[in-house]
């Protein structure tokens, strides 16, 4: 399976920023690909101050953001790319990507074990409270 080549590729990128992790050690604090770690704006003055919360990437009916995504619909926001100025995700890199490797993409991350791990929302204004991540 072509999605299986696909997987290292998401074991390093993805993995690091989709998973809760502890700042001061790096280590894994949450589920493989279950969201939650919380990372500032960059690279654009307009979004100083601003927090992003990564989503659940697993495919959790109620808690991952792509339960409800079809292949097609993956496959269109991949190639759109940035939509939120100062956003961390490299979506750049995902836009070059062709329709073969994100339809890899999308059946990996399709096949993971779905993990419940709540994040009400990915973008916060500077001084929004953050909420407790389950």
């Amino acid at each position: 399976l072509f999605s299986d080549h696909i997987a290292p590729l998401l074991e390093a990128n993805c993995l690091g920023c989709h998973t809760s992790r502890d700042m001061k050690t790096g280590a894994f604090t949450g589920p493989k690909f279950s969201g939650g770690f919380v990372m500032p704006a960059e690279n654009n003055p307009s979004m100083e101050g601003y927090t992003f919360v990564t989503p659940n990437l697993t495919p959790d009916p109620e808690t991952g953001i792509l339960s409800n995504w079809d292949e097609k619909t993956f496959i269109d926001r991949f190639q759109f790319g940035r939509l939120q100025p100062g956003s961390p995700m490299p979506w750049e890199a995902f836009a070059m990507m062709n329709e073969m490797e994100l339809k890899a993409l999308y059946r990996y991350l399709k096949s993971l074990e779905p993990k419940k791990s709540k994040v009400v929302k990915t973008i916060y204004a500077p001084g929004e409270e953050l909420p407790e991540l389950e």
